[in-house]
C-alpha cells in the first residue's frame, strides 16, 4: 500500500466528516505501522556516516560501520587493510601474476603431466612416478616425492639441493650440493635406511665426494668416492679399505689385528761362550740339552732375530721357549732372557738391556713338549733392526726343580703385525 502525500478529508460538519477521517487515519496506521510497507524517494537519518554501510547494534538500531570491522584476513593467505574511508584493500603475501617471481618452501602439484621430453628456461614438472623436477636454467634437481604406500614398499626422497649441474661449486649455506634419502614405510611411520650425498669437501670444488651410508645421511659411511680415494666399509670411522685412484695403493683401516710369529729351530741356534748347551740328535730335528748344572755351570744359547717390517712397534711382542724333558724328574724349569734391541751403529757388544726370567712346569708326558712364554718385552724403537738374546737354563736357582736335563726344541718371538686380518 502507497500513501501518497495528501489524504481526502470532508469538512467538518459534513455527515462524512467523521467516518472519512476514520478512515483516512486508518490508512496512515495500516502504512506507517509495523506491518506497513511504506516507501519513500529518500530518507535522511541524522544519527549515520555519511558514505559509510549501516548496520544494527545490539538493540536494533542503526549505525555506521566500517567494512575491515566485518572481513578478517588469513595469515600467510590474505591480508586486509583499513583505507580509512570505510573501505578496504585485499592482497596476497607475495605477486603472483604473470611477470611476477614468487619464492615457495615447497610446492605440490596434483597432476603429473608425465616426463618433459624437452624444457625451455626453466620449468617445473612432475612425472608419472610423482617426483616433482624443477628444471632451473644451468641444471636439474628432484625436489621431493611424497609417498603414502603402506605397504612396507621403498620410495626415495630427495630433501633438498644446492648448485648446479653446470657449476657444481656454488653452495649457499652448506658445503654440500645433492641429497637422496631412502627410505621404507612400517606400516605407519617412514623410516630412513640410508642415502646418498654428493658433496664439496674444499673451496675449489676439485674434489666432488659421494657417500653412501646405511642409516641416517651424517654417520655410517659405507662408501665414500670422489677424485683420488675410493674408501669402503666404515669410511668416516676407523674401519675402512681405502683405494688411492692415483698410485692404486689398497690400505686397510681399523682396529683388528694379525699376531704373526718368528720361529728358530734348534739348527738356527748356536751355543758360544764359555759355558755352552750341548746340540744332540734328539728327534727330527735335533736338540739343545741343557744340564742340571750348578749356578757357576749354568748353560746357555743364543740368537740374533730380526725385526720384521710389518711389526707394530707400538705393541709389546713377547718371546717363546720351546723345551721338554724326560719325566724321569717331573717338575719346573726356569729359564732367563737377555736381549738387545739394535739399530745401525750401535755397539753389538753391549750388555742386555732388560734380563726376564719365567718358571714352567714339565709336561706331564716323558719328552712332551712344552711352550712358556716370556712376557716385559719392551717395545723396539724405528731405528732398531734386530734383536740380540740369550737364553740360559736357572738349574742353580731353587725354583728349577728338575734334577735331570731339558732339551730346548726352539724359540720364537710373537709380534703383531701393522697390517689388518683376523684377530687372535
Amino acid at each position: 500500500m502507497t500513501l501518497n502525500n495528501t489524504v481526502n478529508i470532508p469538512m467538518p460538519g459534513s455527515p462524512r466528516f467523521e467516518s472519512d477521517t476514520a478512515k483516512a487515519i486508518g490508512r496512515i496506521r495500516d502504512s506507517l505501522g509495523p506491518h506497513g510497507l511504506p516507501s519513500f524517494g529518500a530518507i535522511t537519518l541524522q544519527n549515520l556516516t555519511a558514505s559509510r554501510l549501516i548496520a544494527t547494534d545490539a538493540d536494533k538500531t542503526t549505525e555506521s560501520i566500517d567494512l575491515v570491522n566485518w572481513v578478517a584476513g588469513t595469515t600467510n593467505r590474505v591480508t586486509v587493510a583499513d583505507d580509512g574511508d570505510g573501505s578496504i584493500t585485499l592482497s596476497g603475501p607475495q605477486d603472483i601474476h604473470t611477470g611476477a617471481s614468487p619464492t615457495f618452501t615447497q610446492l605440490g602439484i596434483g597432476t603429473t603431466p608425465g616426463y618433459p621430453l624437452e624444457v625451455v628456461g626453466v620449468g617445473l614438472f612432475t612425472d608419472p612416478g610423482g617426483y616433482m623436477w624443477i628444471y632451473p636454467s644451468a641444471g636439474l634437481w628432484i625436489a621431493q616425492r611424497a609417498h603414502s604406500d603402506s605397504q612396507g614398499c621403498t620410495a626415495t626422497r630427495f630433501q633438498r639441493s644446492r648448485g648446479t649441474m653446470a657449476s657444481p661449486t656454488t653452495v649457499l649455506d652448506d658445503d654440500w650440493i645433492t641429497k637422496w634419502q631412502f627410505h621404507q614405510h612400517n606400516g605407519s611411520a617412514w623410516e630412513e635406511l640410508g642415502g646418498m650425498l654428493y658433496d664439496v669437501p674444499d673451496v675449489s670444488g676439485d674434489r666432488g665426494r659421494f657417500n653412501f651410508y646405511s642409516g641416517a645421511i651424517g654417520s655410517g659411511v659405507i662408501l665414500s668416492i670422489d677424485k683420488l680415494t675410493t674408501k669402503i666399509g666404515d669410511a668416516d670411522g676407523t674401519a675402512f679399505v681405502e683405494i688411492d685412484s692415483v698410485t692404486g695403493q689398497f690400505d686397510l683401516h681399523g682396529t683388528a689385528r694379525v699376531t704373526k710369529s718368528i720361529w728358530l729351530n734348534p739348527g738356527g741356534i748356536r751355543a758360544p761362550g764359555a759355558k755352552p748347551a750341548t746340540f744332540i740328535e734328539y728327534g727330527l730335528t735335533g736338540a739343545w740339552q741343557f744340564a742340571d748344572a750348578i749356578e757357576a755351570n749354568q748353560e746357555s744359547v743364543s740368537g740374533t732375530l730380526k725385526i720384521s717390517a710389518d711389526m707394530d712397534i707400538t705393541v709389546a711382542p713377547t718371546f717363546h721357549i720351546g723345551w721338554s724333558a724326560n719325566g724321569v724328574s717331573p717338575g719346573n724349569c726356569e729359564w732367563q732372557l737377555e736381549y738387545l734391541w739394535i739399530s745401525p751403529n750401535e755397539a753389538t757388544n753391549a750388555a742386555a738391556q732388560e734380563t726376564l726370567i719365567v718358571t714352567a712346569a714339565a709336561s706331564s708326558t716323558s719328552e712332551g713338549f712344552t711352550f712358556s712364554t716370556i712376557t716385559g718385552v719392551d717395545v723396539p724403537t724405528a731405528t732398531d733392526k734386530a734383536m740380540l738374546w740369550r737364553i740360559t737354563r736357572k738349574s742353580g736357582h731353587a725354583n728349577d726343580t728338575i734334577a735331570d736335563t731339558v732339551e730346548l726344541r726352539g724359540c720364537a718371538l710373537t709380534y703383531t703385525s701393522n697390517k689388518l686380518g683376523t684377530a687372535t
